[in-house]
């Protein structure tokens, strides 16, 4: 496998990650000397897979500028997963850390103290199968079926088309020729039978020229091919 190639799940009910997708503090500095270093290290693995290296960007945004998240510095992670980014004055308040890669679903949370993080993140086509995963288990007591597949439950829904339909989406997005993008693991997300439509997770994000001038930052040049 390539690096920067998300896996392919294969046709069954979804695997247990062997870590939790998501972006934790591994150690946050205790000294105020190294509090003043606005300082941020850390890696990034597959939550399935720990061969695998997404190829990642990781952003910090200051929130609610003009409708919209300023982006204050984004680095990319070297050919080996880490990262490592320094801001020039203190985070403002609310700021969050993004981690994006493609073919993979984004982490987001508030900015932690400067320190060591890791991320752990899930491809799309594996989140759109655990979620459905979930759905199915919750169904489980009136299906008589003990792990369901997305075809399974299509089968069993014949003329049912908001779950017929939705369950063939789901199969094909996690097991198709093509991995689903943001928009479709969204949608079918949302479209999941029982679930009240919500509005879309993230807002449209600031380019790279929209860097906010009151903090600035700097990561050290990436080291990927």
């Amino acid at each position: 496998m390539h690096a920067g190639q998300p896996p392919t799940p294969r046709r069954q009910p979804a695997a247990v990650p062997i870590v939790e997708p998501g972006i934790f503090v591994v150690e946050s500095p205790t000294s105020p000397g190294e509090k003043g270093e606005n300082a941020w290290r850390g890696y990034v693995r597959d939550a399935h897979d720990p061969s695998a290296r997404p190829t990642v960007s990781i952003r910090l945004y200051r929130p609610a500028v003009n409708e919209q998240d300023a982006l204050l510095i984004e680095t990319r992670c070297s050919s080996e997963g880490v990262f490592e980014f320094k801001l020039d004055k203190p985070a403002p308040d609310g700021a969050t850390i993004e981690a994006m890669a493609p073919g993979y679903t984004m982490e987001r949370r508030r900015l932690p103290p400067p320190g060591s993080l890791k991320v752990h993140l899930s491809t799309r086509r594996r989140s759109v199968i655990t979620r459905f995963t979930a759905w199915a288990r919750r169904q489980i007591a009136t299906s008589g079926l003990s792990e369901p597949t997305p075809q399974d439950v299509a089968k069993r829904h014949v003329g049912d088309s908001n779950v017929e339909t939705w369950a063939q989406d789901v199969d094909h997005a996690a097991f198709g020729p093509t991995a689903p993008n943001a928009e479709v693991e969204f949608e079918l997300h949302n479209r999941a039978p029982g679930r009240a439509p919500s509005r879309a997770a993230s807002t449209i994000k600031a380019s790279k020229s929209q860097i906010d001038p009151q903090i600035g930052g700097k990561a050290p040049p990436s080291t990927s091919s």
